[in-house]
C-alpha cells in the first residue's frame, strides 16, 4: 500500500509541476518557482518509490541505530568535508563492531522431535 501512495503521490506531483511549468513558463514569478520545487519532489517521490522493495530489506538487514548514524555521518562529511578525515574511521569501527556482534549472536533454536506441533498432529490423527 505505501508503495502505491509514493506513485500516487510522485504522479501528482509531477503533474502539477508540469502544469505549473506550462502555465506560467519559466519566468522569475514565484507561481515557476513552486513548480519547480513540485517537479522535484515529484521526482525525489519516483525514485523513492522504484527503490522502495530495495529499501525495505535494508531496514530490515540493519538496525536503525546504525543507520541513522550512517546518516547521521553522511550529513556531517557534506557540511564540513573536512570531517571525512574522522568519519572514515569511526564507520570502519562500526561495522567492524556489527560484524563481530553477529558472529557472537546465538543461533536460532529449532523445536525438538517431541515438540507440541507433532503432538498436536498426533491427537489428531487418533
Amino acid at each position: 500500500m505505501r508503495r502505491v501512495i509514493l506513485g500516487i503521490l510522485a504522479a501528482v506531483f509531477l503533474a502539477a509541476g508540469a502544469v505549473g511549468l506550462w502555465k506560467f513558463g519559466t519566468d522569475d514569478s514565484g507561481a515557476s518557482a513552486a513548480a519547480s520545487v513540485a517537479v522535484r519532489a515529484g521526482a525525489l517521490l519516483g525514485a523513492l518509490w522504484l527503490a522502495l522493495p530495495q529499501l525495505e530489506s535494508l531496514f530490515r538487514r540493519f538496525p536503525p541505530w546504525m543507520l541513522g548514524t550512517l546518516a547521521g555521518c553522511a550529513l556531517m562529511v557534506v557540511v564540513r568535508p573536512r570531517l571525512l578525515v574522522y568519519v572514515l574511521p569511526l564507520i570502519g569501527i562500526l561495522l567492524v563492531l556489527r560484524f563481530f556482534g553477529w558472529l557472537l549472536q546465538p543461533l536460532p533454536t529449532r523445536p525438538k522431535k517431541g515438540s507440541d506441533r507433532d503432538r498436536d498432529q498426533r491427537e489428531r490423527e487418533t
